[in-house]
Formats: C-alpha cells, structure tokens, sequence
C-alpha cells in the first residue's frame, strides 16, 4: 500500500527497490522507459541522489497531488 511506503520512507526504512517501483507509478511518461531501467538508473545514482526526488513525491503524495 502507497501510505505503508510513505511510513517507511519516513522511517527511513525505504528500499531502493521500493522507491523505484514508487517513481515508476507515478512516472507520468513511460515511452521507452521499462520499470527495469527506472530501477537500474535509481541503483546506480543512489540513494543520496534520489532523496530530494523522493522528498518531492512524498510531498505531493500526502497533500493528495501525487
């Protein structure tokens, strides 16, 4: 469930493969894009790199914009 994700991530007890499935939800353009290279591309930038990103969605998320 997106709310347990958005607990955990508060938490700090998100994986990186969880925030990837999360971007891939709410990818708005998917044209070329596999979930399988989402995920690849959030493993190899990092967790640090994808935090603001993350911190961003989360945002709209709980304001109900997401």
């Amino acid at each position: 469930p997106l709310f347990a994700l958005v607990e955990r991530a508060g938490a700090g007890q998100l994986r990186l493969a969880e925030m990837a499935a999360l971007f891939w939800h709410c990818l708005a353009d998917r044209d070329g894009c596999t979930r399988e290279l989402l995920g690849d591309a959030v493993a190899e930038l990092g967790l640090a790199a994808c935090a603001p990103i993350l911190r961003t969605l989360l945002g709209q998320i709980l304001q109900g914009s997401g």
